[in-house]
């Protein structure tokens, strides 16, 4: 049957848009092209700044350093742009400047922070690492917590002033927030091994606390500061007449030291082991001791601080020495959880049990007495550890350490420890003079800490 096919329906007339479409196609291969080669340059780039920012990192470790014609050790300019221009030429030059100027103080943070003793670090830590673990907390804060820090430590310990000044320099170079509590948290970490962290002593592992409700101590544990500080109960509470050390979780384990204590070489590791946990206990109260004898020194001249003062009018205080007295309870009774477990023998436990004063009425002469000797106490753990180390270092298996650390006790008035950890001259004449009754036995107190310094003991 022959095809009826129109003829006019056998042959398409031309696209008219065939051209524009073909042409169109040419384009979009050109883009894909271009767009590929723009891939391939930006990755090209992102190599380059890895690299580039790894070589800066690399020199911000060990940046070259030159003398500074007063003895100082400084940044050399010259050689540190010379080393960015060789390994770093496209992100690192241009911000040579502000490289340059964060370098020199971190630098400066760093040596003035490795000038403090570890109790004084450890505390800087604990305000920082608290501050940068609350993401809306404003720098303001930090400055503010800093400057009473300060405040409370510039008198014996002048290189706070430093650390404040040179730790609010370096995180002010931060662009964000964000930035400034990383750095935070750096701060927090640094210069602590892992198990300083998250050990059982470790600023980043929560710790036994007790809290002092209601007429009850409520047990429980405190959030490191890093984590924020929160309270959290656990077990049942106890009267608030019993002692730390009086509870059955302090007996056990002080049964159980005993029974291991027994000259051989677990008991010299179990001495290690005590001594070494101590530390972060011992540095806590002391820490705290700071803070009450601010307290007690507003209370007994009337002066109050802006703190007090603002505490005073949220609270609805008639006065702020109320304020002031009430907070000195508060602090005493964190002290009293504080120093429960950092004592570790029957002498220290019998000094702090017997150095309490009332809670409810704390007499501030009473309260400044008392502090004076739980500070030293703590102190002695501070001491006892430094000659645990020196010992370590020549006798790795601890043989013999329990030996030691009783021979280095057994002469040892904390009070010596508190009188060596004040450096004014008027500052150690009251000491004297609220602990001693006569210049003779203020004197006797002198001639048996020199003793005592000859030997070994308070070399701090």
């Amino acid at each position: 049957m022959p095809d009826m096919t129109p003829v006019g329906t056998m042959f398409k007339p031309p696209d008219p848009n065939a051209g524009l479409n073909t042409y169109s196609n040419i384009l979009g291969i050109q883009n894909q092209q271009q767009n590929l080669q723009i891939q391939q340059q930006q990755l090209k780039q992102q190599q380059i700044q890895a690299q580039e920012m790894q070589a800066i990192s690399d020199i911000g470790k060990n940046p070259p350093m030159k003398d500074d014609g007063k003895g100082n050790q400084v940044i050399d300019p010259d050689a540190f742009t010379q080393q960015l221009l060789q390994r770093a030429p496209n992100f690192g030059l241009p911000k040579a400047g502000n490289l340059l100027d964060a370098l020199q103080k971190g630098l400066d943070l760093k040596k003035s922070y490795l000038a403090l003793d570890t109790g004084l670090q450890n505390e800087g830590k604990q305000i920082i690492g608290a501050w940068s673990a609350h993401p809306d907390a404003p720098l303001s804060d930090l400055a503010s917590q800093l400057e009473n820090w300060s405040n409370e430590r510039k008198d014996h310990y002048p290189g706070v002033v430093d650390v404040k000044n040179n730790l609010l320099k370096m995180l002010a170079t931060y662009p964000d927030p964000q930035h400034q509590k990383m750095f935070g948290q750096q701060v927090a970490r640094s210069a602590l091994d892992q198990g300083a962290l998250t050990g059982p002593q470790g600023l980043a592992t929560p710790q036994p606390a007790q809290v002092d409700a209601n007429g009850q101590i409520i047990n429980g544990t405190r959030a490191p500061a890093l984590a924020g500080g929160g309270f959290t109960q656990t077990g049942e509470p106890i009267k608030k007449t019993t002692a730390p050390w009086q509870t059955p979780e302090y007996a056990g384990r002080v049964a159980q030291a005993s029974a291991s204590g027994t000259g051989t070489a677990s008991g010299d590791i179990d001495r290690k082991n005590q001594i070494s946990a101590a530390v972060a206990p011992s540095n806590n109260a002391i820490s705290t001791i700071a803070e009450m004898r601010s307290l007690t020194r507003q209370i007994s001249q009337g002066s109050f601080s802006q703190q007090i003062l603002k505490a005073s009018q949220a609270a609805g205080d008639s006065s702020p020495e109320i304020t002031a007295r009430n907070l000195l309870k508060k602090d005493m009774a964190n002290l009293k959880t504080s120093v429960g477990s950092a004592a570790t023998t029957d002498a220290q436990r019998s000094t702090i049990d017997q150095s309490f004063p009332d809670l409810e009425n704390p007499d501030v002469p009473t309260v400044t007495r008392a502090l004076d000797r739980i500070e030293g106490t703590m102190r002695q753990n501070l001491v006892r550890s430094r000659s645990a180390q020196d010992y370590l270092k020549k006798h790795p298996d601890a043989g013999g350490l329990q030996q030691a650390d009783d021979k280095l006790m057994s002469d040892a008035d904390p009070l010596m420890h508190t009188y060596n950890a004040l450096k004014s001259p008027q500052d150690r004449a009251e000491f004297l003079k609220r602990h001693f009754d006569s210049p003779e036995q203020a004197k006797d107190f002198i001639n048996r800490k020199r003793a005592h310094d000859h030997v070994g003991g308070l070399n701090e």
